[in-house]
């Protein structure tokens, strides 16, 4: 526990940098989770905007590392969210396992897109086809949201189960797009999502209210 709080720590306190786009930035919106007007529509609609504005180089692993890297930092700022306010202690302790996965995610993300000169092997331009069109398609907003009377930790399982969904999604995009070897390695070794995914719905059915599992109970973007 001790080397998850010195991660953590050192994370927040800018022990590592992110290539580019501000996103370094982006990282230390976490030392602000005391502040009780931050919520997860704020974190999500800063990370779906950052998303939006990523500049594609066209070297296929670069710009996939890159999305990652961006939605890793959204996640995580989610689940300091929830360690910091959150009231449930299982998924306290489960949102700490989660934020140093995501912490170790994007230093190995980080090295992927630091390699010099990355050869140009799509055009991001190109919506209609290839991965052009699969990053297009990924990027379009479909955040739903909850009604206002969701406790933090509601809204924390939600918003994981939303959002490692969409990681599923950028996981498939990487197996299928991938030319580096070790991109295709991390993509391969996270592909087990809808494990995490039945595991959020289990907690979800056990400690709270089932209507925050169902469609019917989100607002679209």
């Amino acid at each position: 526990m001790k080397k998850e709080f010195a991660l953590i720590a050192a994370f927040l306190f800018g022990a590592m940098t992110v290539y580019g786009h501000g996103l370094y930035r982006r990282a230390l919106l976490s030392e602000k989770l005391q502040d009780t007007t931050l919520t997860f529509r704020l974190i999500i609609n800063k990370m779906n905007t950052e998303l939006q504005h990523v500049l594609l180089s066209g070297n296929s692993d670069r710009d996939m590392a890159l999305l990652m890297i961006v939605h890793d930092l959204g996640v995580i700022d989610m689940e300091m969210l929830e360690m910091r306010r959150g009231k449930n202690p299982l998924l306290m302790t489960k949102a700490r396992e989660m934020v140093t996965t995501n912490i170790h995610e994007v230093f190995e993300l980080n090295k992927i897109i630091t390699r010099v000169n990355p050869p140009v092997n799509y055009d991001p331009l190109n919506k209609a086809a290839g991965l052009g069109k699969a990053i297009s398609s990924l990027l379009k907003n479909k955040t739903r949201f909850g009604s206002l009377d969701l406790s933090i930790d509601e809204e924390f399982i939600k918003q994981m189960i939303d959002q490692h969904a969409e990681r599923l999604k950028l996981m498939k995009i990487i197996l299928k797009y991938s030319k580096d070897r070790e991109m295709k390695g991390f993509g391969e070794s996270r592909i087990q999502e809808s494990a995490i995914i039945n595991e959020l719905r289990g907690l979800g059915r056990r400690y709270y209210r089932p209507d925050i599992l169902r469609p019917s109970g989100f607002q679209q973007q």
